[in-house]
């Protein structure tokens, strides 16, 4: 019998690809997608899906917030989504529910929907209290499950703690971001919007679509004839603005503790 799947993701890449790797399971047929939690809850409930493949940040609406609204219904089997290698990865080690590390390799694709197929010979195998709990854990520290004042990162095959005081700024590398810290590079698995959400707007800010900087590292801040801004970084490296970023950097300038610095 053929899994009904419906894929829940607001990036269009990331739909599509795992819009590809489900076409290479015979047995799995995509019934929707979803691109925001409203519409998600909206495809969950008309559709009534045997796979729900869901992405933990949608912006506005994370995951915990889809399956809270379906409180009371039917739970297809879950599968969750994440752009970051969660130091609470362990709360999925179970028969519960799983989750992909995006991007998501063919061969771990495979072993997720292996693992969904044998929770579905399993009656009640997975429990609404149980679902819930795991997403909670991959929302409880969104940036790569690290402790509150740093990141946890990928470096030449070891995990490394990066303080976030030590961060000067993140670019974006397609799948990938890449943290320049304390005269170092890293080059983690992750999309720059999704790490965003996991850092304190009052200390990082997205200044391009593909430019996050420390502002506490900020050293001035100069603007040419273009409108756009350049901030030099303490330390020599100078970031660009975007222009449709313009509005937030004026906003920046006018608070005082960056005002200050940038004089």
């Amino acid at each position: 019998m053929k899994m009904r799947a419906v894929l829940v993701d607001d990036e269009e890449p990331a739909l599509a690809r795992l819009r590809q790797l489900c076409t290479e399971h015979p047995d799995v047929r995509v019934v929707g997608e979803a691109a925001s939690g409203p519409t998600a809850i909206d495809q969950v409930r008309r559709l009534a899906p045997d796979l729900l493949l869901l992405d933990v940040h949608l912006g506005a609406m994370n995951g915990l917030d889809v399956l809270k609204a379906l409180e009371g219904e039917e739970l297809p089997q879950v599968v969750f989504m994440t752009a970051y290698e969660e130091y609470a990865a362990s709360a999925f080690e179970r028969d519960a529910v799983d989750y992909l590390l995006k991007p998501c390799t063919p061969e771990r694709f495979a072993r997720a929907l292996e693992k969904v197929r044998d929770r579905r010979s399993l009656p009640g195998a997975a429990t609404r209290a149980e679902v819930l709990a795991a997403c909670r854990a991959l929302l409880a520290n969104p940036a790569t499950g690290a402790r509150r004042d740093g990141l946890f990162l990928e470096d030449a095959g070891r995990w490394v703690f990066v303080d976030l005081d030590s961060i000067d700024y993140i670019e974006a590398a397609r799948n990938y971001v890449v943290i320049h810290a304390a005269g170092r590079s890293y080059c983690h698995r992750a999309t720059i919007s999704s790490l965003e959400h996991g850092l304190d707007p009052l200390r990082f800010a997205r200044i391009h679509k593909s430019v996050i900087v420390n502002l506490n590292r900020v050293e001035s801040i100069e603007s040419d004839f273009n409108g756009v801004y350049v901030m030099r970084i303490i330390g020599g490296a100078s970031c660009r603005t975007g222009q449709s970023y313009r509005g937030r950097i004026q906003e920046l300038l006018r608070a005082p503790a960056v005002r200050d610095r940038a004089i």
